[in-house]
């Protein structure tokens, strides 16, 4: 009877030794995911300064080129020069903002959920990507699937620091046009003439380098992720 006593006393001590091991692992992945979902609501918190950032940029600087045109029109040109760079930097560090977003969530995706579901002994919890997933998959064809991805919502927020940029340079190459270039270096002098260069080169570069990125790396849920789904909600 000792022995037996013994022997049981043993197995429900194991069992409470592992009982309290699964909580604390359990506990653990529920804090790394909470402080995960915390990076990410920090970084959209971010992202969404730069947008009201360059809104409050765009809002004052359309009266600002009609007070220099009228006032001093001598440096509208190199007002429309500068005005695309901060639009352009603003409008990298979005995206930027929005691809850290992705990888958290390709990390909790690929190592946090599986060890959820080897702890818990659930293979379907916390399914909520792939269930979506397998809903819009099949709505995801043709025209609208492309209106549809997150590709294309994520170029249409740049937009909000693209086209400033864009129409600020054209702006400034037809301003330029019209005034006769030959007329420029008399009026700003070799100096101001070269850094007017520069700067118009700048904003090309820096247009250039938000298209080129927006393009190559824009399919965060398919080249982060690897597959067509939206990082889980920071709230």
């Amino acid at each position: 009877m000792a022995g037996a006593t013994t022997t049981g006393e043993v197995s429900a001590s194991s069992s409470a030794l592992e009982e309290a091991s699964l909580q604390q692992g359990v506990a653990a992945c529920l804090a790394e995911y909470q402080a995960m979902i915390g990076e990410m609501r920090w970084l959209r918190e971010e992202a969404a300064q730069y947008q009201r950032l360059s809104v409050t940029l765009l809002v004052g600087l359309v009266p600002l080129l009609g007070l220099v045109a009228s006032i001093s029109p001598d440096l509208l040109i190199p007002t429309l020069l500068v005005a695309p760079i901060p639009f352009a930097v603003l409008g990298y560090l979005f995206f930027r903002q929005h691809e850290e977003v992705y990888v958290i969530a390709a990390y909790l995706h690929e190592r946090v959920r599986p060890q959820i579901r080897t702890l818990t002994a659930l293979p379907t919890i916390w399914g909520w990507e792939e269930f979506k997933h397998s809903r819009f998959e099949s709505g995801r064809r043709g025209i609208l699937g492309m209106l549809g991805s997150g590709k294309l919502a994520l170029v249409m927020r740049t937009l909000l620091f693209l086209l400033p940029a864009v129409v600020s340079t054209i702006a400034a190459l037809a301003v330029a046009l019209v005034r006769n270039p030959n007329a420029l270096i008399p009026m700003y002098g070799w100096v101001g003439g070269a850094l007017a260069i520069a700067a118009f080169v700048l904003d090309v570069l820096l247009i250039g380098l938000l298209v080129s990125t927006l393009w190559a790396r824009g399919n965060l849920a398919g080249r982060v992720l690897g597959m067509t789904m939206d990082p889980p909600e920071a709230g």
